[in-house]
């Protein structure tokens, strides 16, 4: 934890955002992980307990994981697309 912190930190000083300190391996259009990075890199830190609900809700989570109710990153990024009307982004 306290690498993240000391990663943000750095950041914020810097004024930079994850975008430009390091690339996306496998995403060709990655304006849309730069906002999220961004974001990210900017959020204070969670540090306080987890309660009950947390837990459940991280439970269920891995639950479908593990059942694979998932989606891929080619499948999120199809129903972005669809739902903005914006060309394709192909994963590679």
């Amino acid at each position: 934890m306290r690498k993240v912190k000391d990663d943000r930190n750095r950041m914020l000083e810097a004024k930079e955002t994850p975008s430009r300190t390091r690339d996306i391996e496998g995403v060709d259009d990655v304006s849309w992980c730069s906002e999220m990075e961004a974001v990210l890199a900017t959020a204070p830190i969670d540090d306080e307990p987890l309660t009950d609900d947390d837990r459940a809700a991280l439970e269920a989570g891995w639950d479908d994981y593990r059942h694979g109710r998932t989606v891929t990153l080619q499948e999120l990024l199809d129903r972005q697309r669809d739902e903005n009307g914006a060309a394709s982004s192909e994963v590679a």
